[in-house]
């Protein structure tokens, strides 16, 4: 008795993805900005610390130092460690990072993601853009002018290589590793993929699927299911 495949809905277009680019962008600096005031406050209190264990002696010393360093220990986590570049002296964002603390990597991953997220639009607009103007004049093609200052997009190289041996693009996914529709679907066009057998490992499921079935997960009505052996290795 054959196994039935596992149901699954591979429909990728049920499931969305979005982000607003500019606020988290803004958010992470926003997470800095934060950060700093935080850390200034805490560097305040630090220093109105070694001031009043200065005169300390004997064991009251020794709990006072043991303090101050885990209090250190814990800003230094949090916020980073770092001190002045001595060939800078005079500028106050010249700082040599000696511990790189979770909250500025916090902040900097947002500003990147956000950097991220909006690099990605612009380039899939200038995609979309350049594919209407081809298809409208086949004479054209995108040059650094066409695009916007400090949009750190690059067009295509015109005089790359081209694969005129590439495959053609067809509707029956032969060979493709899952379907895309889910159960209860009714299949347009003609598919085919195969995948592991749970059964046995040495086998492989090879699941023909006509156009106009109704795919229910199960052999029948325009599905086949065939037990193909595994090609063996190389």
């Amino acid at each position: 008795m054959v196994s039935q495949p596992v149901q699954s809905d591979y429909n990728t277009g049920t499931k969305t993805l979005s982000a607003n680019a500019d606020v988290i962008y803004v958010a992470g600096q926003v997470v800095k900005i934060w950060m700093k005031d935080i850390n200034d406050k805490f560097k305040d209190i630090t220093t109105a610390w070694d001031s009043l264990q200065v005169g300390w002696t004997g064991k009251s010393k020794e709990e006072a130092d043991t303090f101050n360093a885990r209090v250190k220990s814990v800003i230094g986590d949090f916020f980073g460690l770092g001190h002045q570049d001595p060939a800078q002296p005079n500028n106050p964002n010249a700082i040599i990072v000696d511990q790189e603390g979770i909250m500025p990597r916090f902040a900097s991953g947002l500003m990147t993601a956000g950097s991220i997220y909006g690099q990605s639009e612009i380039n899939i607009y200038y995609s979309f853009r350049w594919f209407a103007d081809m298809l409208n004049n086949p004479d054209f093609f995108p040059t650094q002018s066409d695009i916007r200052p400090n949009a750190q997009v690059t067009p295509p190289d015109k005089n790359a290589a081209k694969d005129l041996n590439a495959p053609t693009v067809t509707e029956t996914a032969a060979g493709a590793e899952k379907p895309w529709f889910k159960v209860g679907d009714t299949v347009q066009g003609d598919w085919s993929w195969t995948q592991d057998n749970p059964d046995d490992p040495n086998t492989l499921w090879e699941i023909d699927v006509k156009s106009g079935s109704v795919w229910t997960g199960h052999e029948g009505n325009g599905v086949t299911i065939k037990v193909v052996p595994k090609d063996p290795p190389k």
